[in-house]
Parts: structure tokens; sequence; C-alpha cells
């Protein structure tokens, strides 16, 4: 007996290399992932280009300097002739539309089909590009008069992804483009946010109009819109503000030389606003900004 329980574990022991079972001469193949796991990477550049008829100037055009939206759902319109760029973030709802279009084609076969389908002619034509990660761009689709080619995905993605792309541009791609005013606008207004940046709540301070300190205790109206195509910057690092004065005040009267009449939204008709009723500035998330109880 106890002859037999020893051969019977040496035989264990002797095939744990290949197994105590019928299956031990078979190779140990991978598994691959689940289709759905096995993703492509996930950036990308999506870019709209468009010609429009001869007799539509180039700053006239939609899309003619390109219009182009990232991974992360910051969009870039540009460059212009001289460089000039505006950029900006998409909504989260916005992104997640762009995101489902371009679905099948992030997943599509990187060869390119020759395609095409009849479509209604639009005001320009256009080509959409993708470029993901290090790969090299791709059309993925374009229009020419009343012909669309399209390559990877369907006729259907491929309608898809132009008709979201092209109504972002309809909503960020102000026109003209480039504009003295729009992009000087831009440039001041992102000046006016590198200001706003603290570490500690006493960094912060409100001003008015002319960049000037407004006590927290003082009966001062703070304006928040004052009507103007710009966002007063109302709460900012003092310091800072201090030290860039001079150069906030005369990009100011810059840009409403440069703008005219378009300085001033026609549509607006009040200015909005309130009073520091002694809540003084907070920074928050290093963020100069003003206390919620001051707009009570």
């Amino acid at each position: 007996m106890r002859k037999t329980l020893a051969l019977m574990m040496a035989l264990c022991v002797g095939s744990a290399i290949s197994g105590c079972n019928s299956n031990s001469n078979v190779k140990d193949n991978k598994v691959a992932p689940p289709a759905e796991e096995v993703r492509l990477n996930p950036n990308w550049e999506l870019k709209l280009q468009s010609k429009c008829p001869e007799n539509v100037p180039h700053e006239s055009c939609l899309g003619d300097y390109g219009f182009t939206v990232l991974t992360n759902g910051h969009y870039q319109i540009g460059p212009g002739p001289k460089n000039e760029i505006r950029e900006g973030t998409l909504t989260a709802e916005e992104m997640a539309l762009l995101s489902v279009a371009i679905a099948p084609s992030l997943a599509a076969n990187s060869a390119e089909a020759d395609n095409h389908q009849n479509i209604d002619a639009g005001e320009s034509d256009d080509v959409v590009t993708l470029t993901r990660g290090g790969s090299s761009l791709a059309v993925l689709l374009k229009t020419k008069g009343t012909d669309l080619y399209y390559a990877n995905a369907s006729a259907d993605d491929a309608k898809a992804i132009h008709n979201v792309v092209r109504k972002l541009a309809l909503k960020y791609y102000a026109l003209p483009f480039p504009d003295t005013c729009i992009d000087g606008a831009t440039t001041l207004q992102t000046l006016y946010t590198s200001l706003q940046s603290c570490t500690a709540d006493a960094d912060c301070t409100y001003l008015d109009g002319s960049f000037n300190v407004i006590p927290s205790n003082s009966a001062d109206w703070i304006i928040t819109d004052d009507c103007s195509m710009l966002r007063p910057l109302t709460v900012a690092n003092s310091t800072m503000v201090a030290s860039n004065q001079d150069k906030l005040i005369e990009s100011l009267n810059e840009l409403r030389t440069s703008c005219g009449d378009k300085f001033q939204r026609q549509e607006c008709t009040q200015q909005a606003g309130f009073q520091p009723n002694n809540q003084a500035p907070i920074c928050s998330q290093g963020t100069c900004q003003a206390r919620p109880a001051t707009f009570r």
C-alpha cells in the first residue's frame, strides 16, 4: 500500500511540469482580449479645411484657415496669414457628439477606399482629415460640389462627421477671421485670465474699470458685464494687476479703437454687477473669485 501511494505521488510530482491531465501535451496559447478592449491610440486631431467660391474673401469663408478639434475637446482656428490663432474648448455635450460621430472611422482599417456618393452642394468644398497618435494624416471625406468622397467608414458615417464638425465651426469659427477686433479681444481676455492666479485669499482684490483696487467694504458697484465684447476684469491678483496696469489700460484703449462700434454688444441693454458687502474675494483652486455671498 505504501509503495502504491509513493508511486502515485511521484507520478503527480513528476507531471507537475506538464500537468496531471490528458491535455498536458497541449501548448499554452495566449487568449486574445475581447474586441471591445482593443483600443487605438486615443490621441487624435480632427480638422475641417474649407474652400469657398472665388468671390468669397478668405476671411469670410467658414473654415478657410482650418478648424481643428483635439481629443481633449480643445479647438483651434487658424493659423491665419499672420499666424493669428483663436482657441477654446467645446462643451462636454458637443465633444460627446463628435466622439460618437468619428468612432467608426477610428475603428476602421487605416487603408483608404475610393468611395463616392451624390449629395446636395454646400456653401464650400470641404476636406475633413484625421490624425491619430503618431500616424500620418488620413482623409476621412471630401466634398466638391455634389460629390462626396469618403474613406474607411460608410457614407452615413462620413455625413455624420461632416454635419457635426460643420455645426461646431458655425458656432465657434466667428467670421471674419482673422479680425483685429475679435482677435484682439481674445488676446486681452487671455491676459485678464492670467492675472487671476493666486495662492491665498490675500492675493485677491476687486477692480474697477480702470484696474484700480476696490476695497471689499466699499459701496462702489463692481461691473461684471459692461455690454462690451470683453468680460471685465473685476477680481484679480492685486500684485499682478499693479505691475501690468499701464499695459492693461493701453491694450483696452487700442481694442476700443480697432473695434469701433463693434466693441459694444448691440443686443445688450443693461449692465450687470454687484456690491462687495464686506465680502472679500477668495482664492479658489488657484483662481481669484468673488465670494458667492456678494451676489445675494
